[in-house]
């Protein structure tokens, strides 16, 4: 698991973004246990704050809902995807917002609202769903 994360915070790793999704078949299939997913989950949601890659970004994001719908770590993933939410680009918001919206956080519709007039077309359509499946 070390190597694997090493290489993914490597930026000179080739095709990160796939070795990300590798890591979230492993995950999917039950092959880490809780405290390796957690430590992953910390690194991976670090790792965003300075990533470049979109394609990395979005892969992280992808595993990160993953696992929030497998109902682990999903504090920790909202508080940190709500940190993360504003600077986000519309391919990682498209995963960023239902975890947020699913959350259990009391502001998550003030977080959410912003995005109703967001210039990507499939985000302003995923927070238009969202709003009405939370009734607001």
């Amino acid at each position: 698991m070390n190597d694997l994360m090493n290489r993914i915070s490597n930026p000179a790793c080739k095709e990160r973004d796939l070795l990300i999704d590798e890591l979230n078949d492993l995950i999917v299939y039950g092959e880490v246990n809780p405290t390796d997913l957690e430590s992953t989950v910390k690194q991976l949601m670090n790792q965003l704050k300075h990533e470049a890659d979109p394609a990395v970004n979005e892969s992280i994001f992808n595993l990160l809902a993953t696992v929030f719908d497998n109902g682990d770590l999903t504090h920790l993933i909202a508080d940190e995807t709500a940190e993360l939410l504003n600077q986000l680009p519309a391919i990682c918001l498209v995963h960023a917002i239902p975890i947020i919206a699913y959350s259990h956080r009391p502001d998550k519709s003030s977080l959410l609202r912003p995005f109703v007039h967001d210039k990507d077309d499939e985000v302003r359509k995923m927070i238009s769903e969202i709003l009405k499946d939370l009734n607001e």
